[in-house]
Formats: C-alpha cells, structure tokens, sequence
C-alpha cells in the first residue's frame, strides 16, 4: 500500500516496575513509538497506553479490530 494510507493503532506503555522514578520504560516507549509514527505521517487511530498493568492484545487483520484485555477489566476493542 501507499504509506498515505497507513493507520496504526498502539496499545502498551505501561508502568510494570514502578508509579514514579527513573525505570518509566513504557511512557519512553510509547513517546518514541509516536514520534516515529509522526516521522513517518503515520496516522494514529487509536491508542490504549499507559498505566500499571500489562495488556493482552489480539489483532484481526480481517476487520482492523484490537482487542485489549487488562486484568480486572472488560475488554477494550479499539
């Protein structure tokens, strides 16, 4: 495809070790993900990111549906 064409959809960014303090891996993750993306007029549809907790996700290329699941919550598809 033409890369005016591409979306992306993120998901991920969380806080795994800590709430503050110098191991903010994912919040640098995501941050570097988005920049690339912007970089490369990437256009951004959706995104599920940060907080504490690590996400499953499953990606349908038939239908473009993420599905985020985060323990202790309902089932986020984006």
């Amino acid at each position: 495809g033409t890369k005016s064409g591409y979306q992306a959809k993120l998901a991920g960014g969380s806080s795994m070790f800590a709430a503050s303090g110098p191991l903010q891996i994912g919040i640098a993750n995501a941050a570097a993900v988005k920049a690339a993306l912007a970089k490369a007029h990437v256009r951004v549809t959706a995104e599920h990111l940060g907080g504490s907790q690590g996400r499953r996700v499953e990606f349908d290329p038939a239908t473009g549906a993420l599905s985020i699941e985060v323990q202790g919550q309902s089932e986020i598809v984006l």
